[in-house]
């Protein structure tokens, strides 16, 4: 609804390398466009929302970031952040899917004629099992019952994903051929920091991202009760009669060890990553209140990496009440300014 304004143009198929500096002024972004080199140039602010991963690294290839790390890809360093890329957070999940005794599931509209038919549904009317979301129960629950606080976010969905293929990774899983069920849990709170950075300028070459999951006695702790928890509630009584073979991990794997290396082989993220652009009050932070990259003029970022700790929960509305506070700060501004 709002390409049709006037003041929005929008353009496809970019990759910015490196946003543009007068001094420490912020004065555009040079990108490639169809792989021909092309700048863009602002009156007022660049605004960086490439998220929490090619956001800090997009600062980076800018001479914003750790000094020794920006030298070392041979970045002329503008301004010394020792944070940039750095401390970010994630959400971890595992999914243990588990066959059906009795009862249809969702799995044979999700694979081979059935998917066709689910795929063409959903492309003429709008309606099918595409367009729902996956998981038909959730909630927030402790994985220890000490716990003050829920630290666990628990899915439910009518559909499985089977062992996976001989010679193929352990995460590349397909939808099973008999009904199934699957449970899978995210740790909310996790404390494993990772971190990235850039090895050539511009993105010439792959960043490296050291992603340390799982790094801490904390993290595994909360993983090991959260399998266990899992396992509690698929053996429940009032489930007995529908739910029969657990896939993954499988019934055989029962001791702390095993269950830490299955955890740590399956694990996945949430898309949930934030804070390696971190906000504060502090000299360290990226962005000061304001959202404004500290060391420089005319540049914000603008999305989850800027959020000074890991929400306990999904990061879609959070982004999106970011976004909508920024809007306002830039608009008070340029109010006072006038």
């Amino acid at each position: 609804p709002v390409m049709s304004r006037p003041n929005l143009t929008v353009v496809t198929n970019v990759e910015v390398e490196r946003i543009l500096f007068e001094g420490r002024r912020a004065v555009g972004v040079r990108a490639r466009r169809n792989g021909a080199p092309v700048e863009y140039r602002c009156k007022a602010e660049v605004i960086v929302c490439a998220g929490a991963i090619m956001s800090p690294l997009l600062l980076q290839q800018s001479g914003i970031g750790p000094g020794e790390r920006l030298r070392a890809a041979g970045v002329e360093v503008l301004v010394d952040s020792p944070d940039v890329g750095r401390r970010m957070l994630e959400h971890l999940g595992f999914a243990m899917p588990h066959r059906l005794r009795q009862g249809e599931s969702l799995n044979g509209r999700l694979r081979g004629a059935g998917l066709l038919m689910s795929v063409l549904q959903y492309g003429l009317f709008r309606s099918g099992i595409l367009a729902s979301g996956p998981y038909e129960i959730g909630a927030f629950v402790r994985s220890d019952p000490s716990m003050t606080r829920p630290d666990v976010q628990v899915y439910m969905g009518a559909f499985s994903m089977g062992r996976p293929r001989e010679g193929l990774p352990p995460t590349a899983l397909a939808v099973e051929d008999k009904p199934g069920i699957t449970i899978s849990c995210h740790s909310i709170r996790l404390t494993s920091e990772s971190d990235m950075w850039i090895t050539a300028p511009d993105g010439a070459e792959p960043a490296v991202i050291n992603a340390n999951w799982l790094s801490t006695p904390e993290d595994q702790r909360t993983m090991l009760n959260m399998v266990r928890m899992m396992r509690r509630f698929m053996t429940m009584p009032a489930l007995a009669p529908y739910v029969g073979e657990e896939l993954i991990p499988g019934p055989g794997v029962r001791t702390d060890e095993q269950l830490m290396d299955a955890v740590k082989k399956l694990v996945t993220c949430a898309i949930h990553a934030t804070t390696s652009c971190r906000m504060g009050s502090d000299e360290r932070s990226v962005v000061d209140p304001q959202l404004k990259v500290r060391g420089t003029e005319n540049v914000r970022v603008v999305d989850c990496s800027v959020m000074p700790g890991l929400i306990a929960g999904n990061t879609n509305a959070p982004a999106i009440a970011l976004a909508w506070r920024a809007a306002d700060l830039w608009q008070d501004e340029r109010r006072r300014a006038a």
